[in-house]
């Protein structure tokens, strides 16, 4: 998870959760917790598989949006990450998410859309070398459709350490 809090003269992410191991109903728990605690104006979610679930669980109690990850959307994403970074948003980091970050790969394929992920989850087959990255774009999403002030990333699970 990645919130995101906007004021007036700057957009900071200032909160980065991760979860280890919790089912879904655990998840969308935390997320009502959350929500309770910080009263987001928008939820951003990744709905692409077990976000899917998640996202039904979850709209009738919190201002949630499902973002369904294709490569156009996760395109759009970043694309809109990038620019915010080179805008003046500020980060906290961790290790991981910095490692995370480092270790994004962006190609284009044969029909010119880019083409992102890690490249621990390209040559381990694991899952989970994106999270941070991920949630930090979706957070942002919310500075591309002026929704403010506090917002939430993404839901996927995060694997080792």
């Amino acid at each position: 998870f990645a919130l995101l809090e906007v004021c007036d003269n700057w957009k900071n992410i200032i909160a980065l959760y991760e979860t280890h191991g919790e089912n879904i109903l655990q998840t969308a728990a935390r997320v009502e917790i959350l929500n309770e605690l910080w009263r987001f104006d928008k939820i951003f979610l990744d709905s692409t598989g077990l976000g899917e679930g998640l996202e039904t669980l979850l709209k009738t109690k919190v201002p949630v949006e499902g973002v369904l990850q294709t490569q156009r959307t996760k395109q759009d994403m970043h694309n809109n990450l990038r620019s915010q970074m080179q805008g003046g948003l500020g980060c906290i980091w961790n290790d991981k998410c910095r490692k995370q970050l480092a270790d994004m790969i962006y190609e284009y394929t044969p029909e010119k859309l880019l083409k992102i992920y890690a490249r621990q989850s390209k040559q381990h087959n694991l899952p989970g070398g994106d999270d941070y990255p991920t949630a930090i774009a979706l957070a942002v999403l919310a500075l591309r459709s002026a929704v403010q002030p506090v917002l939430f990333g993404s839901t996927r699970k995060t694997f080792g350490d």
